[in-house]
């Protein structure tokens, strides 16, 4: 397994927040001023890069206040970034027309990223220490 299950909470809560601000820089700055060769309307981009900005958020704020009962809340950003990856497929599947090869492959890349990482965290909010 890439990630150990036995990764410090902060840490995993501290992934994802890096991964949501790599993901709204991505999608609200460089992906919007390449929106040519993406395809996808910029008013989308914009829309996933703040959806990012809360999940980055509310994982560095699980990161810097770890309550004692962590599991519940990696359990939300789990289902959050799963919620994320179905409104991604959604929406490539809906712009297919007008998504470019180079857009195509960006959203499939993340989407793979994000899964895994949601595997990852929800195997760790359900495994025994």
């Amino acid at each position: 397994m890439l990630l150990n299950l036995n990764l410090n909470p902060k840490k995993v809560f501290l992934l994802d927040a890096c991964g949501a601000v790599v993901s709204a820089v991505l999608l609200g700055l460089v992906l919007t001023a390449l929106e040519p060769l993406i395809g996808m309307p910029t008013l989308i981009l914009q829309k996933l890069a703040i959806t990012a900005c809360f999940f980055a958020a509310y994982s560095f704020f699980c990161f810097w206040r770890l309550p004692e009962n962590w599991r519940p809340f990696l359990k939300v950003i789990a289902m959050a970034n799963f919620c994320y990856c179905l409104y991604t497929i959604f929406l490539v599947i809906s712009l297919y027309q007008v998504l470019t090869p180079l857009g195509i492959a960006y959203f499939i890349g993340e989407l793979i990223v994000i899964f895994v990482l949601v595997a990852f965290e929800w195997k760790r909010s359900t495994h025994v220490d």
